[in-house]
């Protein structure tokens, strides 16, 4: 044996360039660069032709959501030699992140949130991509995890977005030193540039669900009726204030359509002339008042606001409607 660790040797396979300076206390690199210099080499940084990195690339390149930082920790273990990686995301508050996915020796842990303050991860978590090469415990006696890992050399870099605001990282730890991990910047910071995608895409979609949850809960208890319907006069949607009026349920309501609830008033034949012709085909608002008819078959007047709905070319597919009382409002006893 000749003492060369895996990890090492790994590092030499999947990189090659000039070194990188050690310049911090703990013999550590530490880089400051620019946050959108980072970003744009995230981007832009081409992958070098060697099998254990497109190892890694296969191993992920098919995974998206959840699964895809699962894969990403497990495969950048395996293919560096490190027995832990780990791809966080940093709270709004830049005090604390929170690992996406974590794997530690052999094995995918449970997710922890982590305390920013004296641990190795501040510094990338404030963009700048760090190497200790050892002595990590010593580097950082607060950070208790260290210990409990068994580690003693890291390696990290930011999760930059296009605007240079760094949203998470990726990060080795290994219980051997990490002599060449300056040299494996360049491929980490290739994965993380995808991490970053990822969690942007995740953020987006977590964000789109929360609007439509929120959208869905105000229309839902608002306090007038709201009704959509199609140009054939179907029911599509209505909120609990329509099903109020109405007094139909929602099974009910989905076979029915505008006309069987209301009555064959002239004000009502006037005001169906009128959205065929003023929302259907010119595409116009109109208020009108109708009479309706409740499932127990009692008489209300409303004053009706009508708008049209059209699809993504612009075509008009049906109308939203909005009763709200009528001067001749009447319920009855």
């Amino acid at each position: 044996m000749n003492g060369r660790r895996p990890f090492d040797a790994a590092w030499r396979r999947l990189v090659s360039g000039p070194s990188i300076a050690l310049d911090g206390p703990g013999g550590e690199m530490v880089s400051d660069g620019e946050l959108d210099q980072v970003s744009d080499q995230q981007d832009k940084q081409k992958l070098p032709e060697d099998a254990a990195l497109r190892a890694i690339v296969e191993g992920v390149e098919s995974e998206t959501g959840e699964q895809f930082f699962a894969s990403l920790v497990q495969h950048l273990a395996s293919a560096l030699g490190a027995q832990y990686a780990f791809v966080s995301e940093l709270s709004h508050d830049h005090k604390r992140f929170r690992t996406r996915a974590l794997w530690g020796r052999g094995a995918f842990l449970p997710n922890i949130d982590v305390p920013l303050a004296g641990t190795p991860c501040e510094g990338v978590l404030h963009g700048q991509m760090s190497h200790f090469p050892e002595r990590l415990q010593e580097l950082f006696p607060a950070d208790r995890a260290l210990g409990d890992w068994g580690v003693h050399s890291y390696c990290g870099v930011p999760l930059v977005d296009p605007a240079g605001v760094v949203v998470g990282h990726l990060a080795i730890c290994d219980d051997e030193p990490m002599w060449d991990g300056p040299r494996g910047l360049s491929v980490m910071r290739i994965f993380a540039a995808r991490a970053r995608a990822e969690i942007s895409r995740l953020g987006a979609e977590r964000a789109l669900r929360e609007s439509e949850a929120l959208y869905r809960d105000l229309y839902e208890h608002a306090p007038l009726a709201y009704f959509t319907f199609g140009s054939d006069g179907r029911l599509r949607r209505w909120n609990a204030r329509g099903r109020e009026i109405t007094g139909y349920t929602d099974e009910e309501l989905r076979r029915m359509r505008t006309l069987d609830f209301h009555t064959d008033a002239p004000e009502n034949q006037e005001a169906f002339a009128r959205l065929e012709r003023e929302v259907f085909q010119e595409g116009r608002d109109l208020v009108a008042e109708v009479e309706g008819r409740r499932k127990d078959g009692s008489l209300y007047w409303a004053r009706v606001s009508l708008s049209p709905l059209r699809d993504e070319q612009g075509r008009i597919t049906g109308a939203r409607s909005r009763p709200s009382s009528s001067s001749r409002w009447t319920r009855s006893s």
